[in-house]
């Protein structure tokens, strides 16, 4: 038999060569016609999305061009069109947005609206803990499922999402605890679960006791939260503290105001028996609380370093304005109940003008009526040497609370400006028996 001739091989390989290129270019051309249907239908779901009428949603959905966003936004029309199939169709349309775009919170938000028109509270609880899941610091998220979760009853499992609402939006924290009060009416079930572990979160905590006029409850759990307070947010402990020396409670506002006055960097000490607090006016203000509560009023308010009775300054006010005022300087000062005390300061004037002149009171703060009592002592006008004030009072069973000021009554008279400079120093109240 004849040997294969070598020439048909060549012929075979040659043709095979020259088809190779058209090949190439074949798939080059369908490559790149590929690309660029993908860069128009991409072009196009970008233009649908971001020009969004009923009849573009309508033709990128017919197209399958239609991004997420066209997609929800035909379920939400579906779902108020009032169609007699709207919410099946709704709820395809979101699902399928949701299937594009799962981290989208108002996805699961829409699916949980069109599940509650439904009535199935299954869907409604599981697009709820979707929406959390894809945002899960969302407060709105974490607040829309705890109040799914009491109105069907299972207030226990809502609690730490109430949490979570508190934690992450600090704007929520009031409404928060107010809904976590009435579920649990406890103010350390409260504390422990609903209000969030960091300091700001507790410091909300008692300014909400506060303002709900909770005094009881505030005092109960200062204990537990004033580290965090202090650390926080020392203006709602000094809110505190006044709120409860002005309902009279003394006990309370006392422990608050010395936990406060102990955590100053420059804090002052009380001399021992001493119940007015800086009354030497040795240490600067503090804001707020049992400090000396300082009016605004058209005169000038503050510390004097070159006159005062001892140490090394006093308290100084400068009547210039030439009106006939009505002033008051004063502190609430926690005490004991049914004690006997004697309260002693010293007043400096210069050049006070009217008949008018100033005066130093003691009040109580009582919690009930039959304890209420007032002494006033001195009418100081001219210029007068450091004079001393000093009375005796009893409290009565329940009174822990008394009221000190400096003051003075506007003039029945024709001549009846104020002016002239008034000082005070060493204010003190001490038990006597």
């Amino acid at each position: 038999m004849a040997a294969p001739s070598m020439g048909n091989g060549s012929r075979g390989s040659g043709a095979a060569e020259r088809l190779l290129p058209g090949l190439f270019r074949g798939l080059f051309l369908a490559a790149g016609a590929c690309y660029v249907v993908a860069v128009v239908l991409n072009l196009l779901s970008i233009w649908y999305a971001t020009s969004p009428t009923e009849e573009r949603r309508a033709r990128a959905i017919r197209l399958g061009v239609a991004r997420p966003s066209v997609w929800s936004e035909e379920g939400r029309r579906l779902l108020f069109s009032g169609a007699p199939d709207s919410s099946v169709r709704a709820r395809e349309a979101v699902l399928q947005a949701a299937r594009m775009n799962p981290l989208d919170p108002s996805n699961w938000t829409a699916l949980g609206a069109i599940s509650d028109q439904e009535g199935d509270i299954v869907k409604s609880e599981a697009a709820r803990r979707a929406r959390l899941a894809a945002a899960p610091r969302n407060p709105a998220a974490a607040w829309a499922l705890a109040n799914f979760l009491i109105i069907q009853g299972r207030a226990g499992e809502a609690l730490p999402y109430l949490q979570g609402a508190a934690a992450a939006d600090a704007r929520q924290r009031s409404a928060v605890y107010d809904l976590g009060w009435k579920i649990l009416e406890d103010a350390h079930a409260v504390l422990r679960e609903v209000v969030p572990r960091e300091p700001a979160a507790r410091a909300a905590y008692l300014d909400y006791l506060v303002y709900r006029e909770k005094l009881a409850e505030a005092e109960q759990v200062w204990p537990e939260i004033q580290s965090d307070v202090l650390a926080a947010d020392r203006d709602a402990a000094a809110r505190y503290a006044l709120k409860m020396a002005q309902k009279g409670l003394g006990r309370g506002a006392g422990r608050a105001w010395g936990d406060l006055v102990a955590a100053h960097p420059s804090h002052w000490r009380a001399p021992e028996g001493e119940f007015v607090h800086n009354g030497d006016f040795e240490m600067d203000f503090l804001r707020g609380g049992l400090e000396w509560q300082i009016p605004r009023c058209p005169c000038e308010i503050g510390l004097d370093t070159s006159v005062f009775r001892s140490g090394t300054r006093s308290l100084r006010v400068v009547f210039d304005r030439k009106a006939n005022l009505s002033f008051q300087l004063g502190q609430l000062v926690p005490v004991e109940p049914g004690r006997r005390y004697r309260l002693r300061a010293f007043l400096r004037t210069e050049n006070i003008t009217s008949n008018s002149g100033m005066r130093f009171e003691v009040r109580s703060v009582p919690l009930v009526k039959e304890e209420l009592f007032a002494q006033s002592a001195q009418n100081l006008v001219g210029t007068n040497p450091w004079t001393p004030v000093e009375m005796e009072f009893r409290t009565g069973p329940s009174t822990s609370v008394v009221s000190i000021r400096l003051y003075r009554v506007p003039s029945q008279r024709l001549n009846n400006i104020l002016l002239g400079k008034v000082w005070l120093d060493e204010v003190s109240i001490r038990a006597i028996e």
